[in-house]
């Protein structure tokens, strides 16, 4: 079976761009939440668009350690039917949040200079994670053990 040269292209796209927004579609009076769990100190910047046409559309973020909550909430207070809006977000955090363009300009750093400081970010991002997935792993392990004595 011959793959169509589309096809090819598409599969080689989507292994080497990492996309992380997302857009939906939010109807009326209707409201969305999304959830994400992220670990403490950690940056998250973000940006959304609403097409609103004059209507209102509350976003509410909030942050309270382990889970990061973004409700997007639209009300329509007119009369009639309201058409649905699209919402377009975009998320980053840890690493990736890092403005290494900003932080040259403040810094004065060289190109290599500004290399190095993110590898050097991103090693200690994964020291980190390392970290709580072991110190996660003892936590369960215990859990186990103790549920493991009380049904023996």
């Amino acid at each position: 079976m011959e793959m169509s040269p589309y096809v090819i292209l598409l599969l080689v796209f989507s292994c080497v761009f990492n996309v992380e927004a997302i857009r939906f579609l939010l109807g009326s009076n209707q409201r969305k939440c999304l959830r994400e769990e992220i670990h403490k100190n950690v940056l998250v910047t973000g940006e959304y668009e609403v097409q609103d046409n004059g209507q209102r559309a509350d976003l509410t973020v909030s942050f309270h350690v382990p889970v990061f909550l973004i409700l997007l909430e639209r009300s329509y207070s007119q009369g009639g039917v309201a058409a649905d809006r699209e919402v377009f977000l975009n998320l980053k955090h840890g690493i990736e949040a890092k403005n290494y363009e900003d932080i040259a300009k403040a810094e004065k750093l060289k190109p290599l200079e500004v290399e190095l400081r993110r590898l050097e970010d991103l090693s200690k991002s994964i020291v980190d994670d390392f970290a709580y997935m072991r110190a996660r792993e003892e936590q369960m392990r215990d859990t186990n053990g103790i549920v493991a004595y009380c049904i023996l």
